[in-house]
């Protein structure tokens, strides 16, 4: 018998504990307490892609936990070496064409 707790498969997961899809417009994240994590974007060929990540669960106010300007044609992977912690939710706007991406949050803790 181990002296160790067991932990949950979820905290094996890379650059976070879960991921969301993002494009372009407002995107909600989550509505509850949360770390995040991260953040990876694909700009489009001919636009650069502008993201900010509120802490927030429904609206574009509040704390802004990132702010990321991608160059068009390029891509770009922010990983926190320690996640912040969102305490009313995950609230994203992304500006740009063609824009794609993932998220990366887990459980506030």
């Amino acid at each position: 018998m181990s002296i160790y707790k067991e932990r949950a498969d979820y905290f094996d997961v890379g650059y976070g504990l879960a991921s969301a899809v993002l494009a372009v417009g407002s995107t909600v994240i989550t509505t509850t307490g949360a770390t995040y994590h991260g953040i990876e974007i694909v700009a489009g060929d001919t636009v650069k892609a502008s993201i900010t990540i509120y802490d927030n669960s429904l609206t574009a106010v509040g704390n802004i936990l990132s702010r990321v300007i991608v160059a068009s044609g390029e891509s770009v992977l922010r990983d926190r070496q320690i996640p912040v912690i969102a305490r009313n939710g995950i609230y994203i706007v992304a500006a740009g064409s063609e824009l794609s991406g993932a998220v990366f949050y887990g459980p506030k803790g």
